[in-house]
């Protein structure tokens, strides 16, 4: 189990990030001061949401046995949109139904 540890001083909103040997840095916008340290939370949280999504839809067609060749996705804090590439044609349209209803 990884151990996520963050730390950030009051006078900003800069975080810094340590997930196990992985180091990540997080500061939310400020549109009036300029560009920020590094990327917002938001960003890091569907930077996480994407790989989530993508791998239980993997395991999903995994397990039907569906074939499948790629998942890919894009995301915004509005929207998410997956891609699912298909060697063959899905059972009933199972797959094309789950991309609709992503993060």
């Amino acid at each position: 189990m990884v151990i996520v540890v963050v730390s950030g001083y009051a006078a900003g909103f800069a975080q810094d990030i340590e997930a196990g040997q992985h180091g990540l840095a997080a500061d939310e916008q400020r549109r009036s001061v300029g560009p920020t340290r590094d990327r917002p939370p938001t960003t890091l949280l569907l930077t996480a949401l994407g790989p989530c999504t993508s791998m239980t839809l993997t395991m999903y067609a995994r397990r039907k046995p569906w074939p499948l060749e790629r998942v890919s996705g894009d995301s915004s804090p509005a929207r998410s949109t997956l891609r699912i590439a298909r060697s063959a044609r899905p059972r009933k349209g199972c797959l094309i139904g789950l991309s609709g209803r992503s993060a």
